[in-house]
């Protein structure tokens, strides 16, 4: 009985290191957000910075904004990384698109890690991919000349 308890708890406290990732960080983000909608999703993506105590007001805001666009856009059916960009051992940057009913949402995390672990910088939310595309593919021949 003793080793199975050993044996559990070596389990458990192995995995706590891989909770920190940003990718981790990333996706219980997603699934909290379609299992236990965005307002917990962005109060847990945040519980990991002692900023955020300070700044309720501004993360409610941001949290009131996300819920006012989901209700427009409709169910989010998934989600796709867009782009990775490491500024070093403790800055990185990830960007996804969030699959709604009316169209897609950009998504951006930034996260810190200032001594052993990850920290959420910042999160921010867009709706204009389509913009952008558009200007992208438009400059596009001009790249093949």
């Amino acid at each position: 009985m003793k080793n199975a308890i050993l044996l559990l708890f070596l389990f458990i406290i192995s995995q706590l290191p891989a909770q920190n990732t940003p990718e981790a960080l990333v996706e219980t983000f997603f699934k909290e957000q379609a299992s236990k909608g965005p307002e917990v999703a962005l109060t847990n993506l945040y519980s990991n910075n002692e900023w955020a105590i300070d700044n309720a007001e501004s993360i409610s805001i941001l949290k009131k904004k996300l819920v006012t666009a989901e209700n427009v856009l409709g169910k989010m059916h998934g989600h796709a990384l867009l782009g990775e960009k490491k500024l070093n051992d403790y800055f990185v940057i990830y960007t996804y698109t969030a699959l709604y009913d009316l169209q897609p949402m950009r998504f951006t995390f930034q996260f810190y890690k200032p001594k052993d672990r990850w920290k959420t910088f910042a999160f921010s939310f867009d709706e204009n991919l389509d913009d952008e595309l558009e200007a992208s593919l438009k400059l596009a021949p001009l790249a093949d000349q």
